[in-house]
């Protein structure tokens, strides 16, 4: 039998138990009432409670006390009479005359004139002690405290509801709002929590205007989430990818997965936790499974091909991870007597049975035992050495390059820095390269400016590092070796101060009124962009481009104090592009070079005729507002832009959008912002959408479902969706007409 029962049933018993006795002189309430049963107010009871016997009173009066209780003032809960002498003082004390299981609360003493305020919602005067002069009545409200006790029940099983709040509060409170304010049932962890179901929990929920009318036993659920457990093979593959479960259960059978090479070890979480079929699932949310695999064990054998004094050797290696370090380079150094000379040889690699290269880093990947063999190369010899070490590079032209060749005594070979670098699987060795003097730029004449100035103003010693390059049989330098020059002739970019100093580039002017124009004195007003430097016929050139003309309008319209002005593109382009020259002095080149300030605007290859030349190209601007309907969806187009450029000269109202904006699965509701007349800025009016509202209905296919059909609007996700039930299935999921 539940919780609830049993407490029903012992109020039972004391309500039936309260009829069979004599009620005593003291109105006695247990509070023993449901909330889903109405228990009426007492029957009203009288006795005599006499202060002193009336024989012994001289002029005795009758003082009447009644009691009513938990706001109802139509019915007396309890009553009684006691008789005292005429001028006698009298102090009530509610205890005297009532009591409750669980306490209550009294609003007070009142008199007749008292009580009518009182039950009238007047302000009633409260009474301590009272004089007897004749029959006198005394009245009191009582409110009773009545138990509140939660319950919890976890995934539907009520007979083992857990008790976890228990409280008291006054007759008539509201309910939910105490249970809000008090109860403080705790969320868990991987649980959905659904509050305050009456005693049928399973039927409804206690209303927002519930009101407390005695015991109340009020129901929490609390209910296992459901989770996604996804697998991860781990380089392997697995069906399915992922399993639902759920929460405090045990999370079933887990899928096996394969992996070539490897063997199946278990399943384990991000945190090292191994997880099997038996594992209850207490992570309150998704988690991922990793696949642990044993790699499998093959022989590999190391074929020396009897060269040397080497043996073939046998290693085990696990799939799937390097082989493991491998004997190559100068510690493998043999002597061959080849045609009665002695030549030295080195193992230089390894390869497998396709040729393919191996090394110490390799992945095993072979199903099976296989086998690598040892490649061989001659060492190399030290005498051989490159005669190209070194490249003269101009610093300040990159097509300035010449590679020159060294000879002689300055270029010496370390033969004591001879090593094997087993990393790139190569020799290397330095060389030392002396008298930077010899460098001889005197046959490196190109017919540029200035000529060339070297920077290695010492002979100390250049270390260059060398590898052995095997194609060639030549030491070759690790490193392009680059020895810096200088000419004087090209010079620095133009600075931002020199293309900002540029004066009378621009002319802004009015199409509809020549009076109207406007001369900056330079490009701080705009945006522009320098290009790369370049040079034709030993000129030095960059092109500019103005790609921002907002500027130069708007300082027009401030000049002529107007506004509503934009390009005039039947007149003018979007960018307006300059050519800039580089200038020469004729003395002190290298200075002027280096600082950059020689660069003017190139007439000729700007296309300026002599009148641009002093005002400046030709910015024609004209006075329009400019209106465009747009469809407002970002990620689709739903119809072009119509767009309609309005002269400002007379008054013009606003262009009708041409045609019915329409959507698919939506209603057109107008436009943002309310299309206004006449014309008086420029606007841009965005379609304003409503998503159309269709009913999906759900056919259980021989089941039972909560609901046939849901409503949802047109793009949104159809969520909530009931589980329906079947004798005999598992629900696999919801299809549409297509599967």
């Amino acid at each position: 039998m539940s919780k609830t029962w049993k407490r029903l049933l012992s109020a039972a018993l004391a309500v039936v138990l309260a009829v069979g006795l004599t009620r005593p002189a003291i109105a006695a309430n247990d509070g023993a009432e449901n909330t889903d049963t109405t228990t009426q107010s007492a029957p009203v009871t009288s006795g005599d409670n006499e202060a002193a016997p009336a024989a012994d009173l001289v002029n005795p009066q009758t003082v009447q006390i009644k009691v009513y209780r938990n706001g109802d003032t139509s019915q007396v809960y309890y009553t009684t009479t006691f008789k005292v002498e005429k001028g006698a003082e009298v102090t009530p004390l509610i205890e005297d005359y009532y009591s409750s299981r669980y306490g209550f609360e009294v609003d007070g003493w009142f008199n007749d004139g008292g009580w009518n305020n009182y039950v009238a919602g007047k302000n009633a005067t409260e009474l301590e002690t009272v004089t007897v002069n004749g029959w006198t009545n005394l009245y009191c409200m009582v409110t009773d405290y009545n138990n509140v006790v939660v319950y919890g029940v976890t995934n539907g099983d009520k007979d083992n509801a857990e008790t976890l709040y228990e409280g008291k509060t006054l007759y008539g409170t509201n309910l939910v709002e105490y249970l809000n304010a008090n109860a403080g049932v705790a969320e868990r962890p991987g649980y959905t929590l659904d509050k305050w179901y009456n005693w049928d929990w399973f039927g409804g929920k206690f209303g927002d205007d519930k009101l407390v009318t005695g015991w109340t036993n009020v129901y929490v659920t609390y209910t296992a989430n459901k989770y996604t457990l996804s697998f991860n093979a781990n380089g392997g593959t697995v069906d399915p990818a992922s399993k639902e479960v759920t929460y405090d259960e045990a999370v079933g059978t887990l899928p096996t997965p394969t992996k070539t090479g490897s063997t199946f070890a278990y399943w384990q979480d991000s945190a090292g936790n191994k997880y099997t079929e038996d594992t209850v699932y207490q992570v309150a949310g998704n988690t991922e499974l990793t696949a642990v695999w044993n790699a499998v064990d093959y022989t590999l054998t190391l074929d020396f091909g009897g060269k040397g004094e080497f043996v073939n050797e046998d290693r085990t290696v696990h799939y799937g991870t390097a082989i493991g370090e491998l004997p190559v380079g100068a510690d493998t150094l043999f002597s061959v007597r080849e045609n009665g000379v002695f030549h030295k040889y080195f193992i230089s690699g390894w390869v497998d049975g396709d040729g393919n290269p191996v090394t110490a880093e390799t992945l095993y990947n072979v199903e099976g035992n296989s086998t690598i063999s040892a490649q061989y190369q001659m060492a190399p010899d030290s005498s051989c050495t490159t005669d190209e070490l070194l490249t003269i590079q101009c610093s300040t032209c990159e097509d300035h390059v010449w590679v020159v060749n060294w000879f002689g005594t300055h270029v010496t070979l370390d033969k004591t820095s001879i090593a094997y670098d087993e990393a790139n699987q190569r020799w290397t060795a330095q060389v030392n390269f002396r008298n930077f003097s010899l460098v001889n730029l005197g046959n490196i004449n190109e017919d540029h400016f200035g000529g060339f100035k070297h920077y290695y103003d010492d002979d100390s010693a250049l270390v260059i590092d060398l590898y052995w390059d095997t194609e060639s049989s030549l030491w070759q330098p690790v490193n392009a070796v680059v020895g810096e020059v200088y000419c004087y002739d090209k010079p620095a970019a133009p600075s931002t101060e020199t293309v900002e100093s540029l004066q009378k580039l621009i002319w802004v002017r009015d199409t509809n009124s020549t009076r109207n124009w406007y001369k900056p004195t330079g490009l701080v007003e705009g945006t522009y962009t320098v290009g790369d430097m370049y040079e034709e016929n030993g000129k030095f050139y960059v092109d500019l481009t103005i790609t921002d003309l907002t500027p130069y309008i708007q300082a027009f319209m401030d000049k002529i104090d107007g506004s509503g002005y934009v390009v005039d593109q039947d007149k003018t382009t979007a960018e307006f592009e300059f050519t800039l020259v580089y200038k020469m002095k004729s003395s002190g080149l290298k200075d002027y070079a280096q600082d950059g300030t020689g660069w003017v605007v190139d007439q000729t290859k700007s296309d300026m005729t002599n009148t641009d030349m002093g005002n400046g190209k030709q910015l024609w601007v004209i006075n329009r507002y400019v209106i465009t309907y747009t469809d407002g969806v970002s990620n689709a187009v739903i119809f072009p832009d119509q767009v309609y450029d309005i002269s400002l000269e007379g008054t013009h109202n606003t262009p009708a959008f041409v045609g019915t904006p329409s959507r698919v699965g939506y209603t057109f509701e107008g436009w943002s912002p309310d299309i206004t007349h006449p014309v008086t800025q420029s606007v841009t009016y965005t379609a304003q959408w409503q998503a159309k509202t269709y009913t999906v209905y759900l056919n259980a296919n021989g089941g039972e479902v909560s609901k046939d059909r849901m409503d949802v609007a047109y793009d949104s996700k159809l969520t909530g969706l009931p589980t329906p039930t079947r004798t005999g299935y598992t629900f696999a999921g919801w299809y549409d007409g297509d599967g």
